[in-house]
């Protein structure tokens, strides 16, 4: 068992009830604890020439926190809408140039081979996820799994791409 394994057992549900508190939504907060986790996995590993972390719980914390305020300004900004002033009155060109269009498809490319390369059960707990937006809930229910093991996959399948597309953003 590794240390981030050794972490995620001491810690997973005392953290998911510290997200919950803060949202009222069991499967958001099941979501917030995986992306704390995989951001703290990232810290990690980007440092892994010295200690990135002291406070391991600490992090994990404020990382949940940061993720349930961040959510509630995209919420904010997605309900404003623009005053008339500041839209445009002609109609704009909406489509990417040419090298935008061979980039992107190269981009899907790449990102195509990266997922294939991932364990089967890994690659679709990431995309029943983050394609579909099903819950851990419902992807451990299809899997006939854990919500805990579900959150296991993901993380492992989001460790794998980050070092295999160290330029991609989340």
């Amino acid at each position: 068992m590794t240390d981030l394994d050794a972490l995620y057992s001491d810690h997973a549900n005392t953290l998911r009830q510290f997200a919950y508190r803060r949202t009222g939504d069991a499967d958001m907060a099941a979501d917030l604890v995986q992306e704390a986790f995989a951001k703290y996995a990232a810290t990690v590993e980007q440092h892994a020439d010295r200690p990135a972390v002291e406070q391991p719980q600490s992090f994990l914390r404020r990382t949940i926190v940061n993720l349930v305020i961040d959510g509630v300004r995209r919420r904010g900004r997605r309900g404003r809408t623009p005053p008339m002033d500041e839209l445009a009155f002609e109609p704009r060109d909406h489509a990417p140039l040419q090298e935008q269009q061979t980039a992107d498809r190269q981009h899907v490319v790449i990102l195509r081979s990266a997922l294939a390369a991932l364990p089967a059960r890994e690659r679709d707990a990431l995309i029943m996820n983050r394609v579909h937006g099903k819950t851990h809930a419902q992807i451990a229910a299809e899997m006939n799994v854990s919500p805990s093991m579900v959150s296991k996959y993901i993380m492992n399948a989001l460790r794998k791409l980050k070092r295999q597309l160290p330029d991609a953003t989340s």
